[in-house]
């Protein structure tokens, strides 16, 4: 059976779970990791998940899956579910999929699922540190750091690696230009 833990207003349910944040939870799931310096943050089932600081970030279920608090106060980024995800940036999401990451402030961005595709880091100068782009799901699609606005919608191989650049689809296809097709 398990017990439930209160302590600062934090909820673990005891699973070899590990919450040291503060005003989080991990309802169910096992090996899951809250550390310290996490505010406001659950993981809601699953195993091997962890939130590595931030505020407002969130773990659905899956495994292995991890959101780093690196886009400062209101972080707001989300794994819903999958296995070996990373989300690095604020206002981000993935909602599933394997192996799939979203860099350091490449906030407002997206991926939808597939795997292994990665929206790179963004310099924080740069769009002022907002990347809003999108990998609708795939394999190994690629937006390039700094390509603002970039959309690869699926695909195999194919990279977007300049603001607005569009890949709609296929098998290693690049756009460079900007907002190219």
């Amino acid at each position: 059976a398990a017990t439930l833990l209160f302590v600062l207003n934090t909820l673990s349910v005891r699973a070899q779970n590990t919450n040291n944040g503060t005003n989080s939870a991990i309802v169910a799931g096992s090996l899951n990791t809250i550390n310290a310096g996490s505010t406001s943050v659950a993981i809601v089932a699953g195993t091997q998940n962890l939130i590595d600081g931030g505020n407002n970030n969130f773990i659905g279920a899956g495994r292995s899956n991890t959101v780093l608090g690196l886009g400062g106060l209101n972080n707001i980024s989300v794994i819903v579910a999958g296995f070996g995800n990373t989300n690095a940036a604020g206002r981000s999401v993935i909602v599933g999929g394997r192996f799939n990451t979203i860099g350091n402030n490449s906030r407002g961005s997206t991926i939808t699922g597939g795997e292994f595709n990665l929206i790179q880091p963004i310099s924080p100068s740069v769009a002022n540190g907002v990347l809003a782009a999108t990998i609708g799901g795939g394999l190994s699609n690629l937006v390039g750091s700094n390509a603002v606005s970039a959309v690869v919608s699926g695909g195999q191989f194919n990279d977007a690696l300049a603001p607005g650049a569009t890949v709609p689809g296929g098998f290693a296809n690049e756009a460079s230009g900007t907002n190219s097709f």
